[in-house]
């Protein structure tokens, strides 16, 4: 489905190459925070700290979640006026990036 969407950007009239590449960068960051989730499901060792996961959340539900995430995003990528656009991408960036942090910090090693 992300597919589908991600090219439909191009056509927003204020949509520039900047908001791609941020965008690009978002959905790279999320899939290594989905993998990393993962591994925290197959781990028993470890536990989610994302409140809307729970602390041991099933595979199904967290392929469901990241999915619906990075499209959500997307869509709120596309139509957020631009000139908010790169700061609510930005703080996502930022947001995802802290969490690979502090995962791999912890030993969450990233495992498709």
């Amino acid at each position: 489905m992300v597919v589908l969407i991600v090219p439909s950007l191009s056509i927003a009239a204020d949509w520039t190459t900047q908001d791609t590449i941020l965008q690009s960068s978002f959905v790279c960051i999320a899939l290594i925070d989905w993998g990393q989730t993962l591994e925290i499901v197959d781990n028993e060792n470890y536990y989610e700290t994302n409140t809307i996961l729970g602390e041991h959340p099933g595979r199904s539900y967290v392929n469901i979640y990241f999915a619906s995430f990075i499209v959500l995003h997307s869509v709120g990528s596309y139509i957020i006026p631009s000139e908010y656009r790169k700061y609510w991408q930005s703080f996502w960036i930022g947001f995802g990036l802290n969490n690979i942090r502090h995962n791999n910090a912890i030993g969450i090693k990233l495992n498709f």
